[in-house]
């Protein structure tokens, strides 16, 4: 047999194997058209779901971390108890163990300070997910206001790493980025 038959029978199976790895492994081969009887295929509808699923996890733990974000960055002299009490409330371990260690520091310098501290969202982003938890890049406008002084503004970026426990979400840990 010549050696140019060899070859493009070689080369003929190449694209028949090729062929069939497309028709297994590309988006969108092998799937039924649309008006076909078995349109919509179980593993694109697999597929789907879990895509589906992985974004409302996305969206939940990214919403989590805001309110989150927004809580333990917001304190009120007049309201102390309560508002340490809420850092508790949105924390788990280890920034839990970290927060109830310096309540009483906390609460010592904002009451001789006399400051309430609030803050609202600007954006958040997921930067790492798990079933279980992620870590969202949160940034806060923060309000810090006293009786005796204006207001100051200040942007603050924290990434807050997000739990599930128990069925919601809490921080694990919350490190302030360097502005600069």
């Amino acid at each position: 047999m010549p050696p140019w038959v060899v070859v493009l029978g070689a080369l003929l199976g190449v694209l028949v194997a090729a062929g069939v790895v497309a028709l297994l492994f590309l988006p969108g081969a092998g799937q039924d058209l649309p008006g076909d009887a078995g349109a919509g295929s179980p593993s694109t509808s697999a597929a789907a779901t879990v895509g589906a699923s992985v974004a409302a996890t996305r969206d939940e733990a990214r919403r989590a971390a805001e309110d989150i974000a927004v809580t333990l960055a917001t304190l009120d002299a007049d309201g102390l108890d309560a508002g340490l009490d809420r850092w508790e409330q949105v924390s788990t371990s280890p920034l839990l163990e970290t927060l109830r260690e310096r309540r009483s520091e906390v609460a010592d310098d904002t009451r001789r300070a006399g400051t309430t501290t609030t803050a609202v969202p600007s954006s958040a982003a997921v930067s790492r997910l798990t079933a279980d938890s992620a870590d969202v890049l949160v940034v806060l406008r923060v309000t810090v206001s006293s009786d005796d002084g204006d207001p100051v503004v200040s942007t603050r970026r924290e990434v807050v790493t997000v739990v599930r426990v128990d069925g919601g979400w809490r921080a694990g840990a919350l490190t302030v980025q360097d502005p600069g």
